[in-house]
């Protein structure tokens, strides 16, 4: 996912008998999202269990205007991180909120 107008890849917030449970994302590249009003490489909201991100790149380089790699809402359950590559997100790599 590359230079996406807002979020790179939505998980939206879905009750729990709708929400995306159990996706792995693995060896994706997914930089400079939000080229039109600012965005997030992965923006995670609602109830999905068991996500998985996994030697990915996540990046914003200077053309880029993604604010962070992971944005995770508060009412979202844990996010497992393995072996990722973040780097250039001016609100930091993980924000949770």
């Amino acid at each position: 996912m590359i230079e996406n107008g807002s979020d790179g890849i939505v998980l939206r917030n879905e009750d729990s008998l709708n929400s995306p449970h159990r996706n792995s994302f693995i060896n994706n590249t997914i930089e400079n999202n939000g080229m039109i009003k600012g965005g997030y490489g992965f923006y995670v909201s609602g109830n999905a269990t068991d996500l998985l991100l996994k030697d990915n790149i996540i990046r914003n380089t200077n053309n880029g205007k993604q604010k962070a790699a992971v944005y995770i809402s508060k009412s979202s359950p844990p996010v497992k991180f393995e072996n990722n590559t973040m780097s250039g997100h001016s609100m930091g790599d993980i924000v949770n909120e």
